[in-house]
C-alpha cells in the first residue's frame, strides 16, 4: 500500500509529537514513523526515568551528608531491581498510549526507518507492520527536516 500526505514527521518525542498533532489540527494529512518505540528518547530513555532512577542515590547522598545526625544509615540501601521496576511502570505503558493518541488524532502511524528514496519527490518510509505487509508513505509537496535530540 502506498498513500501520499501533507506531512510525514520522522520520530515520535515531544517535538515532533507537537508538528504532527498542530499539522493534524491545520486540516493537514499527516504520518508519523519511528524505527524505535513511541514516545521518544526524553519520555522513554531520557529525561523522565532518569528522573525516577536518581531521586533513590539523591536520598542516599543527602542521609550521608547528614554525617549520622537523626538518621541511622546502617540499614539504607537501594534495591536496584525494586527501582528499576518502579521506572517501568511509568515508561512501558508510554509506546502504547503514544499510538494511541496519535491514530485517536487522524494521524496514520508507521513503524520502521524513514529514509529519502530517490524515485519520489519527497521523504518516503517503507516499514514491516505486525502483518509483515510492507506500507510506504509520501510527502510531494515539500522537505522539512526539524531534529531532536541526535543529529541525523
Amino acid at each position: 500500500m502506498s498513500k501520499s500526505f501533507d506531512v510525514v514527521v520522522i520520530g515520535t518525542g515531544t517535538a515532533a509529537s507537537t508538528v504532527a498533532g498542530r499539522c493534524r489540527k491545520a486540516g493537514q494529512s499527516v504520518a508519523i514513523i519511528d524505527e524505535l518505540p513511541y514516545g521518544g528518547t526524553c519520555t522513554l530513555r531520557g529525561c523522565d526515568p532518569k528522573k525516577l532512577l536518581r531521586r533513590g542515590p539523591e536520598i542516599m547522598d543527602a542521609a550521608s551528608r547528614m554525617g549520622g545526625r537523626c538518621i541511622v544509615r546502617d540499614s539504607m540501601h537501594i534495591d536496584w531491581p525494586a527501582l528499576v521496576a518502579f521506572k517501568r511502570r511509568f515508561t512501558d505503558p508510554i509506546p502504547e498510549m503514544r499510538e494511541k493518541s496519535f491514530e485517536d488524532s487522524g494521524i496514520a502511524t508507521f513503524h520502521g526507518t524513514a529514509r529519502f528514496e530517490p524515485q519520489s519527490k519527497g521523504p518516503a518510509q517503507r516499514a514491516h507492520d505486525p502483518d509483515h505487509q510492507s506500507r510506504s508513505c509520501h510527502s510531494p509537496e515539500s522537505r522539512r527536516i526539524l531534529s531532536g535530540s541526535h543529529f541525523r
